[in-house]
């Protein structure tokens, strides 16, 4: 083998042995690459699904928040409109009084009253109060129940009230305490579909 075939060949050589070591050293190279963008593809990954997550927490929440919210303003609403509703039932109520205190009937139902708080009294003293509007009927009802009647200085808007001082007991059958009580113990019943 001539020089030159000696040169070729340990170039040749020389050059196979370098493109083996570029090709396994590339190879690594792209491996390790790899591997890299794997790990950082995962972190990425990692991150933005917790990003989500953390960002559909915050939106529930906020929902709720809104939902609670909004809850509130139509509970808020809905006592608003039964007030409404209830003060116009008791102004109706009112009225309806008012004329039924001009009939018989409520006449009536004053004999009634004081026939009951006497015979409750028994023995004792008693003191039965009219309201004011009833000063009318205080002759017609003191001689149909035989009781001593007295017109109360205060409208206790219709009614009777009886005081039985040995006893220390107010019967107290007037309008305006029935009204009170009524009020105080009416609720308008809730359906929901």
């Amino acid at each position: 083998m001539t020089t030159e075939e000696k040169l070729q060949h340990l170039l040749d050589s020389s050059m196979e042995a370098s493109r083996t070591e570029i090709a396994h050293t590339l190879s690594a190279y792209i491996k390790a690459m790899d591997q890299i963008f794997s790990e950082h593809a995962k972190s990425v990954r990692e991150k933005c699904e917790l990003e989500i997550r953390m960002e559909t927490e915050r939106l529930r929440k906020e929902g709720n928040r809104q939902l609670s919210a909004e809850q509130l303003n139509l509970r808020r609403q809905i006592n608003q409109k039964e007030e409404e509703l209830a003060n116009e039932l008791f102004i109706e109520v009112e009225n309806l009084l008012e004329t039924y205190m001009s009939t018989q009937d409520y006449a009536d139902l004053l004999l009634r009253q004081i026939r009951e708080a006497a015979r409750f009294a028994g023995t004792d003293p008693y003191t039965i109060y009219l309201d004011p509007a009833d000063a009318d009927k205080l002759q017609a009802l003191s001689a149909a129940s035989g009781a001593s009647l007295c017109v109360s200085r205060y409208s206790f808007r219709g009614g009777t009230r009886a005081v039985i001082p040995a006893r220390h007991v107010l019967i107290d059958n007037s309008f305006e305490t029935k009204l009170a009580e009524a009020r105080e113990h009416f609720s308008l019943e809730r359906r929901y579909a």
